[in-house]
């Protein structure tokens, strides 16, 4: 069946079900408000007081259902999906707002007293409808989750509500029965009030967190199980994973990590046939936008692509994509690779003369950025006691953005491979004592000419200098 034709299949299903829930709620009242009559009692009072915010939201959810059916536009380009919340919300404030004025008849029924007659009438009255809304409540949750419809689901979830009202009201009036205690009967509705008073907070909550776009774990663990099966072969990892609800329609959006030498149109294509099938196979109304990423050639370890011309270390495995790495907003390897990294980049500083001069110590290396240190001393000053040269933070910049390019190409003993281009430093404060800490990163990277940042600090944390520097590459320049 074609996408359009089940869209329109969906909307007739979920008008449908709000057509029978406002009908069947308006009948429920009826019924409520004459066994209220019949017995004067506080507890049916109570009940059929929930049944006419059953009737007003079963309103407000119709008009929602008819407002999310509508197609995207270009005022809203996602969808009308997210009156579905506010719809929902609605229907939350009312179950509390209800629950306040149960709580009020409560109170006038235990200081004026009250008089419980024909039980046996209103009973049978209240565990009919009851029933009736038992039923009514499991068909709109489950045609609303099967069609993907807070709506639905939040009104059918209010229906279950009171028929566990009318379950506790049946309990309570036959305890006043067997006791003969009428007290009881305003006890049962206070009960009913506070059970309401939770369930309009659920609802109200779940509607705020689709609103905030808050985190869909569910949908995040289908969409990663989806996405673990086609990883490899130039899918080589996914991260920034996320994913927003509008009605029925899904918008999802991740970054793709790919061969750093694939063309643009190969990169595009293969993004656009992946999304396409993940949603398929997901099985939901929606969109996937895949932002691809070059790989800079630090995933070579668990990229198994059989015929890539910039390896610079074999395949070894390819890690299991976690739910903790796939929302990660920036690139991640694994603990084990990031060591390898580290490991690399501290034995290229140890075999250059220049960083060894300096009495360089690399702390952290990742791929595009490393943290490195300076213990001050004497050397590095212009007389005993004075700051450090200012020098030492022009060198740490060159460093640092250097170091940070080494992590993403092959660069051979020394840190030859690559050179500076252009240097510039801004100078801010000075240190006389303690470490000396310099963090570089990469901005952006060609084939040949690399761009970097580093920031330069003292062991507290103060800013002491900060510099950019353009670096030619030499290395690997050929592939």
């Amino acid at each position: 069946m074609e996408p359009e034709v089940l869209i329109a299949e969906d909307s007739r299903v979920r008008l449908r079900a709000g057509l029978i829930s406002l009908a069947v709620s308006v009948v429920l009242l009826g019924a409520k408000y004459q066994a209220y009559l019949l017995t004067g009692s506080t507890a049916i009072l109570s009940d059929a007081l929930e049944s006419i915010v059953n009737v007003v939201a079963a309103v407000f959810a119709l008009g929602g259902l008819i407002f999310a059916g509508r197609p995207a536009d270009r005022n809203h380009p996602y969808g009308h999906g997210k009156i579905e919340f506010f719809s929902a919300a609605f229907e939350g404030g009312l179950i509390a707002f209800a629950a306040v004025v149960i709580i009020y008849e409560v109170v006038l029924s235990l200081i004026r007293g009250g008089e419980v007659r024909q039980l046996e009438s209103g009973l049978l009255i209240v565990l009919a409808a009851g029933l009736v809304n038992l039923v009514l409540g499991w068909y709109l949750v489950r045609t609303g989750r099967k069609h993907a419809s807070l709506t639905l689901v939040a009104d059918g979830q209010h229906v279950l509500a009171d028929f566990y009202t009318s379950a506790g009201i049946v309990v309570g009036l036959l305890l006043v029965r067997v006791t003969g205690v009428p007290s009881l009967d305003p006890l049962v509705a206070a009960v009913v009030a506070l059970n309401l008073m939770w369930t309009g907070f659920r609802l109200v909550r779940h509607a705020a967190g689709g609103l905030l776009d808050e985190e869909d774990t569910r949908l995040l663990n289908r969409l990663l199980d989806v996405l673990r099966g086609h990883v490899g072969q130039g899918v080589i990892r996914i991260h920034h994973l996320r994913a927003i609800r509008s009605g029925r329609f899904h918008h999802v959006d991740a970054h793709l990590v790919v061969p750093e030498f694939w063309s643009v149109d190969q990169a595009h294509e293969l993004a656009e046939d992946l999304a396409r099938q993940v949603i398929k196979e997901v099985g939901v109304e929606g969109e996937l936008v895949f932002h691809t990423d070059p790989c800079h050639r630090a995933y070579c370890a668990m990229c198994d692509l059989e015929d890539c011309v910039v390896r610079r270390e074999p395949f070894r495995a390819r890690p299991l994509l976690t739910l903790e790495e796939a929302v990660r907003p920036e690139h991640a390897v694994s603990p084990e690779m990031a060591d390898d990294l580290l490991a690399r980049v501290r034995a290229r500083a140890h075999a250059n003369l220049f960083w060894r001069h300096l009495g360089i110590e690399v702390d952290e290396a990742e791929p595009g950025r490393v943290r490195l240190r300076v213990p001050v001393r004497d050397e590095l000053r212009n007389a005993a006691g004075a700051p450090v040269h200012g020098g030492v933070y022009s060198a740490l910049v060159d460093t640092a953005v250097g170091g940070a390019l080494s992590t993403l190409h092959e660069v051979s003993e020394g840190g030859v491979g690559q050179t500076t281009l252009d240097l510039n430093v801004s100078f801010i404060a000075g240190a006389s004592a303690g470490d000396i800490v310099a963090e570089g990163r990469i901005l952006k990277r060609g084939r040949a000419i690399a761009f970097g940042e580093a920031r330069i600090s003292d062991g507290t944390g103060r800013l002491l200098a900060v510099g950019r520097a353009t670096y030619m590459i030499l290395a690997g320049r050929e592939s």
